[in-house]
């Protein structure tokens, strides 16, 4: 897998995966359906497999990702939440500014500490952040902890490089509602 970016669409969303070291990124945008939810799944597979000693996963959310409905969160629950709960560092970016974004993390990071509570998380529980940089800062000091390292700069430098690919992607075709 490497350090890889690869952008996947459909007709009402667009999913952008990288990896850098043994990070494995997905930015969310539109409306994810069955397509986006398999391939995410995939990626986040090969990247713990190709890296036994300690992967990673940061889940990006672009400010205008809507919620899929409630078959397409079935795939995602299928597909990608094995391979969340078998990672040894998971962030939540979610991305923008504003009250709204704000509650939604604050919830978010509500949720995820109750779920850990309940021991359903393999480690190190989930967190949320308004950045990229904050989590792969994150990231980088929560692997660094079982002797694996990864380098927060780069990857913040490799969601950039992602976010521009997608951002040339959707000008040349608009996401559909």
């Amino acid at each position: 897998m490497g350090n890889n970016i690869a952008i996947s669409r459909t007709k009402t969303g667009l999913l952008g995966m990288a990896t850098q070291q043994s990070v494995a990124m997905l930015v969310w945008d539109g409306v994810p359906d069955h397509q986006l939810a398999g391939e995410a799944g995939t990626w986040l597979k090969k990247n713990r497999e190709e890296n036994p000693a300690g992967s990673a996963f940061l889940s990006i959310m672009a400010p205008n990702l809507q919620m899929p409905g409630k078959e397409v969160q079935d795939v995602i629950q299928a597909n990608i939440n094995p391979n969340i709960l078998a990672s040894d560092a998971v962030a939540i970016v979610i991305l923008g500014s504003g009250l709204k974004t704000s509650a939604v993390r604050a919830f978010l990071a509500t949720t995820l500490f109750i779920l850990n509570r309940t021991s359903v998380l393999k480690g190190q529980p989930p967190k949320t952040f308004a950045t990229v940089a904050d989590a792969a800062t994150w990231v980088a000091e929560t692997l660094a902890k079982k002797g694996v390292t990864v380098d927060a700069a780069s990857v913040d430098s490799r969601f950039q490089q992602l976010q521009d690919a997608m951002a040339r992607n959707r000008m040349q075709q608009p996401l559909s509602a």
